[in-house]
């Protein structure tokens, strides 16, 4: 189970287009140590599991879009 601080990264990562420190200083966490907490909360199962579903989401709807369009 993610604490608060490790849900809003893994959100605040897909926001920030994959920008670890960016989304890891969004989240909460110190800068001086963002880029270290990011690489360590993208090796956690369930941060994991947020970001592909969010990223499944946005496929889904960029093929739905893509179809629409012919």
């Amino acid at each position: 189970m993610l604490n608060e601080k490790q849900t809003r990264f893994a959100h605040a990562y897909v926001a920030c287009g994959g920008n670890g420190r960016a989304a890891a200083i969004q989240a909460g966490y110190s800068p001086s140590s963002a880029a270290k907490s990011a690489c360590d909360l993208l090796k956690h199962p369930r941060v994991q599991d947020i970001v592909q579903s969010h990223r499944d989401a946005v496929l889904k709807g960029q093929k739905t879009s893509m179809w629409s369009r012919t």
